[in-house]
């Protein structure tokens, strides 16, 4: 018995040891509500940062460089959702959708006005680059009325 417990431990400490090594590490730290994350064209990893939430215009985009985020798009209301596309970022943000350029620079891409039925809160977004779409997802209300999947031609 006691043979069958030390061979039990060991074998939980192998365990344990071989877990922790696939354990996520963090790549940068000191963000301000991370988002969502993205791998750009040009290779670098770019993060929407909510910062407050429900506060106009003090959300980004950030991108990681040498271990740090570094503003890259300011003046976001609560960026969720990011994709590269087409040499360009487009990011679900509150009610609307913006494309951010290789520059940084903002365009509102899709109002609240060109949606069907008025987003309440936008959450995600995913590409389809053989038809040149993109997906957008309203999360509705947040007690479960209202959500629905839009589909944006790029």
């Amino acid at each position: 018995m006691k043979r069958y417990l030390l061979s039990t431990a060991c074998l939980a400490c192998f365990a344990i040891t071989g877990f922790a090594a696939d354990l996520p590490k963090p790549i940068v730290t000191g963000m301000k509500n991370p988002e969502s994350v993205c791998l750009g064209g040009d290779g670098r990893i770019y993060v929407t940062e909510i910062g407050e939430f429900d506060k106009d215009g003090d959300g980004f985009v950030s991108v990681v460089v040498d271990g740090k985020a570094q503003p890259f798009a300011k003046g976001l209301d609560d960026p969720k959702g990011i994709v590269a596309f087409q040499n360009a970022f487009y990011v679900t943000d509150k009610k609307r959708v913006v494309r951010v350029d290789g520059q940084g620079n903002v365009s509102v891409f899709a109002t609240p006005e060109k949606f069907p039925t008025a987003p309440l809160f936008l959450n995600d977004i995913a590409v389809d680059p053989e038809t040149n779409s993109l997906y957008v997802s309203d999360s509705g209300d947040l007690k479960g009325a209202a959500g629905a999947v839009y589909w944006i031609d790029a």
